[in-house]
């Protein structure tokens, strides 16, 4: 049996949603993807799950170097976090697996006590230890990346900056070969649902009309489908505080200073400040909450800050504003919709979650839809718990970087330090004071939070948590 899959928008989510599906033959995919519409092309960095997602993909060009070349993709081995625990102090988010862990060192580290007395130099979060060594020894090329590490590659302990943009199109470019893959250059002008309130079909702009088995909505913040068929959407307003961004695109003036494998974010007054190197361009902008600093003013804190950071010259610098909704879908798929990307769930970028989750959700429910023998209807329910999951795991972690601050000097830190934590960050802070150790046992780690799936591990928060200044009171290596 074929089922005709209709995906609504193109961009990153849309088109890795295809690649994904479109390896199923008895998938008929078709994409909506009107070149008129610009899509957002903010993301630019990524987790290490990319891997995942190319090997689901199946395109030849992504096993190559090629793909790299062609998004100008530089390697990134980890995050960068400076001025969030509190000023002056910098630590690292290690982009490493527990096969990576030097379990001696890391008790080593934990057991200094000159590293204890400094929040800014502790154990395998920092950069003056082995793991921060590591990160720094030197930039690693693409070159390098595809010729000598293609095992760790493999082994998914690094990802990549790459323009997201440029991304897109080089996988429509590749999965529109497909023989079961058709594409559109149009854009929905109506959506008819049925009487059980299900889409029926749409009305494009170009006075086609077409119906599917399943629609995705990739439409971005526009939610067109999702909307249409009432799907309900959650705000976190309460628990993630940014809701706009100044972004820009600045040529290097200093490549060997700026151009780092690490993805560097820099808290500011009312939120933070990411810059993301890429081969020939760096990706950069002053992610904030509205509620603190008028966009004006944001707009020329971030221009102070490249200018002094960096050396920018302010009249060169005229980034644009990109206003986003934090919040997610407790059913993304309803009905015969399914929300992938940033139609169906949006954190923030501190983390580059977008990219990951909506690949992953891709890459779930072309697991699900292989099954031809079992009802949608009932692989619908297992495909919203499995992501529910995803979604209550990003925010903890999210969160986790702003509530565990020390800063007290604007009104943003003080209120992120004072909102309520979840049942499960509690329970994982409660568990590393006790023993870090066993957060990185990935078995005691999904038992701690109760959930069976989750984007990060327990090495992930013990990173995040000795970069906030939290201490074990004891550590064991059994």
């Amino acid at each position: 049996m074929t089922r005709h899959i209709l995906i609504a928008g193109g961009g990153t989510a849309g088109w890795s949603t295809a690649a994904i599906l479109s390896t199923n033959p008895s998938l008929r995919v078709t994409v909506l993807d009107p070149s008129h519409i610009a899509a957002i092309g903010v993301g630019e960095s990524t987790l290490p799950h990319l891997h995942q997602a190319h090997k689901a993909m199946a395109l030849p060009v992504l096993q190559t170097q090629r793909w790299a070349q062609a998004v100008d993709a530089t390697v990134k081995l980890g995050i960068a976090f400076e001025d969030f625990y509190q000023s002056g102090q910098r630590w690292l988010h290690p982009f490493l697996d527990a096969a990576h862990i030097d379990r001696v060192r890391l008790a080593q580290s934990l057991a200094d006590r000159e590293l204890a007395n400094a929040p800014d130099q502790w154990a395998f979060a920092s950069e003056k230890t082995w793991a921060g060594k590591t990160l720094q020894k030197g930039f690693i090329t693409q070159d390098d990346w595809f010729d000598r590490y293609r095992i760790a590659a493999r082994g998914g302990g690094g990802a990549f900056h790459f323009d997201a943009l440029k991304y897109a199109a080089l996988l429509r470019q590749e999965t529109t070969a497909r023989a079961n893959v058709q594409t559109y250059d149009a854009a929905i002008a109506r959506v008819v649902c049925d009487a059980s309130g299900a889409v029926g079909h749409l009305t494009l702009d170009d006075g086609h009309k077409l119906s599917a088995d399943l629609y995705i909505d990739c439409t971005g913040f526009s939610a067109i489908l999702a909307d249409a068929v009432q799907s309900p959407w959650i705000k976190v307003a309460d628990r993630l505080l940014v809701d706009q961004a100044w972004v820009v695109q600045l040529p290097y003036i200093d490549q060997a200073r700026q151009q780092l494998n690490l993805t560097h974010c820099q808290g500011l007054g009312a939120g933070w400040v990411f810059h993301i190197p890429l081969g020939t361009r760096i990706g950069t902008g002053y992610i904030h909450a509205s509620r603190y600093s008028d966009s004006e003013s944001a707009k020329a804190a971030l221009i102070a800050h490249l200018v002094s950071r960096w050396g920018y010259e302010a009249q060169v610098i005229e980034p644009r504003l990109v206003r986003f909704k934090t919040g997610f879908r407790p059913h993304l798929w309803h009905q015969n919709v399914v929300a992938i990307g940033l139609s169906g769930f949006f954190c923030e970028p501190i983390e580059s979650t977008a990219i990951a989750l909506g690949q992953y959700a891709a890459m779930l429910l072309a697991e699900y839809l292989g099954a031809h023998h079992i009802p949608l209807a009932l692989l619908r329910g297992r495909f919203n718990a499995e992501m529910r999951e995803q979604h209550d795991d990003v925010l903890d972690f999210v969160q986790a970087h702003y509530q565990l601050t020390a800063r007290s000097d604007t009104a943003f830190w003080k209120d992120y330090a004072d909102a309520p934590r979840s049942k499960a960050l509690q329970a994982i802070i409660a568990a590393f004071r006790e023993d870090c150790f066993a957060l990185i046992e990935e078995a005691s780690f999904r038992s701690l939070t109760g959930r069976r799936f989750g984007m990060f591990h327990g090495w992930s928060y013990v990173a995040l948590l000795m970069g906030s200044g939290l201490r074990p009171i004891e550590f064991h290596l059994a």
